[in-house]
C-alpha cells in the first residue's frame, strides 16, 4: 500500500520574514499531525506512539520541532541553504586563466576578481518529512480487539516495547522552496565585497608594507578590468529598478555606488 502523502505548499525563500512588497510573509509554519481515515465507529484509536522517519530538509533557517504530544511543527525561512549550486568566474592574473567554481561563500580568495555569477539554476527545491504514528485500537465497549492480526485489516503487530497490538500509519509531508535567491543575493553580494575592497591608503593596515606605495588609477600597465555581470537562473542579466542590466563596467565608480546598484535589484 502507498505512503499517504500530504502537500503544505510552497514559501519562496526571503532574506528576512518582513512583510513583502506584495503582501506576502517568507516565512511558514505548518502543524503536522496524525489524522485518521477509520470510518467504523465501533472502534477507538489512539496514538501510542511517533517518530521522524526521514526529513531532507538542509536550510539552516528552518526547523522541525517535536511537541511532545505526537505532533510536530515546521516552521522557519527559506534562506540560499535551500539553493548552494551557485557558481561564477573569475580571472587568474598570474595565469590569465578564467577559473570557475561553485557553492557559496566562495571557496577560493581569487573570487574577489569574479566577473561572472550565476544563481542555482532550480526553480524550487521539495523537501519530504516522513513521519510514523504507532495506533492502537479498541472496541466502543473497551473490549480489546482480537489479537489475531489475520483478521484485522490492516494488521496490527504486537509491538514488544509498547506491550500492545499496535499498527503504523507513516505519512510523507511535502514542502516547496521556491528559488528568489536573486534578491538576497543583490546584498550578500555587496556586503562580500564591502569586506574585500581594501584601503591602500589605510596607516592602520598591518598587512600593508610601510613603503607600499599608492596606486595610479591611469597607469597605462594595469590590467584591464571587465565587466562585472549578474545573472538569473535561466542565464539573463539581472535587471536593477530603472531595467537596465546590472554590471559595473569602469573603475571610477565608488563602494557607496556598487551597493547602491545591487540594492536596486528589483
Amino acid at each position: 500500500m502507498p505512503i499517504p502523502q500530504a502537500d503544505l505548499g510552497e514559501c519562496r525563500t526571503g532574506y528576512t520574514s518582513d512583510v513583502t512588497d506584495d503582501g506576502s510573509d517568507d516565512t511558514f509554519n505548518h502543524l503536522i499531525e496524525w489524522g485518521s481515515d477509520n470510518t467504523n465507529h465501533l472502534f477507538v484509536e489512539t496514538i501510542e506512539q511517533s517518530f521522524v522517519v526521514s526529513n531532507s530538509d538542509i536550510d539552516s533557517g528552518t526547523s522541525l520541532i517535536d511537541n511532545g504530544d505526537f505532533t510536530y511543527n515546521y516552521s522557519g525561512i527559506y534562506t540560499i541553504d535551500s539553493f548552494p549550486n551557485v557558481s561564477m568566474k573569475f580571472r587568474d592574473f598570474e595565469t590569465s586563466q578564467d577559473i570557475g567554481i561553485t557553492g557559496w561563500p566562495p571557496s577560493d580568495d581569487r573570487a574577489k576578481d569574479m566577473f561572472e555569477f550565476n544563481l542555482d539554476p532550480r526553480g524550487a527545491n521539495t523537501y519530504e518529512i516522513v513521519i510514523t504514528w504507532k495506533i492502537s485500537a479498541i472496541l466502543v465497549s473497551e473490549i480489546p480487539l482480537v489479537e489475531d492480526e489475520q483478521q484485522v485489516n490492516p494488521p496490527y503487530f504486537y509491538d514488544e516495547s509498547l506491550d500492545q497490538y499496535v499498527r503504523t500509519d507513516t505519512f510523507t509531508f511535502y514542502k516547496d522552496a521556491v528559488n528568489r535567491t536573486g534578491e538576497q543575493f543583490g546584498k550578500i553580494l555587496g556586503e562580500y565585497f564591502s569586506s574585500i575592497i581594501d584601503d591602500p591608503n589605510d596607516p592602520n593596515d598591518p598587512n600593508d608594507p610601510v613603503d607600499d606605495p599608492v596606486d595610479d588609477p591611469n597607469d597605462p600597465n594595469d590590467p584591464v578590468v571587465t565587466s562585472l555581470i549578474f545573472y538569473t537562473s535561466d542565464g539573463t542579466p539581472l535587471i536593477d529598478s530603472g531595467g537596465n542590466p546590472l554590471t559595473v563596467d569602469n573603475l571610477s565608480i565608488t563602494l557607496s555606488e556598487f551597493n547602491n546598484k545591487l540594492e536596486s535589484i528589483n
